[in-house]
């Protein structure tokens, strides 16, 4: 069959079923426009949500070596949590990915002052610890 040959045959087909041919032809287009509108939308999300978390600061890790329940407002220590030493705050320096380690050391207590007591808590750092880190 010679070129001729067949466009002759795709108008003669065309012009006797004209309803399937243009029918074919919508569904085509409306797949790829579907298809390029699917990938523009997942692409917007993923930007549009990667932006959000990454102003959240997700890479920062607090670790806290403790036990607590919980019992109405009140987080209880239920033992004496361990302590971190200089030789653990160096192995985490030392950890793949990781740019800063700032040890740190907290407690909570009771103050009373008048006839009110409040649950306080307190949170410090040494002073020689404080600029520890290895940039990379």
């Amino acid at each position: 069959m010679k070129l001729a040959d067949a466009i002759e045959q795709v108008f003669l087909n065309f012009q006797s079923n004209k309803f399937k041919t243009i029918m074919s032809g919508l569904g085509i287009v409306i797949g790829a426009i579907a298809i390029v509108v699917m990938l523009s939308i997942g692409e917007g999300l993923l930007v549009g949500v990667g932006g959000i978390v990454s102003g959240l600061d997700m890479d920062v890790i607090t670790v806290s070596p403790a036990v607590y329940r919980i019992e109405g407002e009140r987080a209880l220590i239920n033992q004496k949590p361990a302590e971190f030493d200089e030789k653990d705050v160096h192995a985490i320096l030392n950890t793949a990915g990781v740019k800063m380690a700032k040890p740190r050391t907290s407690g909570g207590m009771s103050v009373k002052f008048r006839d009110e007591e409040r649950a306080s808590s307190i949170t410090a750092i040494s002073p020689a610890s404080r600029f520890i880190g290895i940039h990379r």
